[in-house]
């Protein structure tokens, strides 16, 4: 498995790192410098780079434990149609333990925890279930992109239910027919009309 992060991800002197899993229990880092060089080193001189708080642990702690006794064992159930109300009252806990809204603003019920202490949350709880860490990922996205586009009328409507879990998850559009989840095949666009714009085009 490989996983690459853009330029700019990591501040300091990397540009980009590659991330390749040799076996279930060894990382090997190959980080590219800026200049031009690569190098390997080990995952536990990246991870002194980075010293993270106590609340971030805290967090990822409570993110842990969740997934690993709720998450876990009904991981594979999730899956299955029938059993979607299981798959919305995990959901639901999440909201409650605050991860629906870790990086959105105390007065609309966020935690305020930072995009470090959301990475770890999110890291851990996809190791419990990938279905429930992607609705978490995208209602934390919703919500930051409403905190920083919205009008002040939409963040005080949308922003403390989508972080409390009265609104169930956040959601976008993305897919079409003739692009699958491609953005750059996408044929919907958006006109600006004076103060509004018209959308014209399909989703699925």
């Amino acid at each position: 498995q490989r996983v690459k992060a853009s330029p700019g991800s990591f501040s300091g002197q990397f540009a980009a790192v590659t991330i390749s899993r040799h076996c279930r229990e060894s990382w090997v880092y190959t980080t590219r410098l800026n200049t031009g060089r690569s190098a390997q080193v080990s995952g536990k001189i990246i991870g002194s780079l980075m010293h993270f708080t106590e609340e971030q642990l805290q967090i990822q702690d409570v993110a842990r434990r969740f997934a690993e006794t709720e998450l876990r064992p009904v991981a594979a159930l999730v899956e299955r149609s029938e059993q979607r109300p299981l798959f919305l009252a995990n959901v639901r806990k999440l909201a409650e333990l605050g991860f629906m809204g870790l990086n959105i603003n105390s007065s609309y019920a966020g935690v305020e925890a930072g995009v470090i202490a959301f990475s770890l949350a999110l890291t851990e709880i996809g190791r419990g279930c990938a279905s429930t860490a992607v609705t978490m990922s995208v209602t934390n996205m919703v919500g930051e992109v409403i905190q920083s586009a919205g009008r002040g009328d939409q963040q005080r409507t949308y922003l403390p239910k989508l972080s409390s879990g009265d609104f169930i998850a956040g959601s976008f559009c993305l897919s079409e027919s003739g692009a699958g989840s491609d953005p750059s095949m996408m044929t919907t666009r958006a006109v600006r009309d004076g103060s509004d714009y018209i959308l014209n085009g399909t989703k699925m």
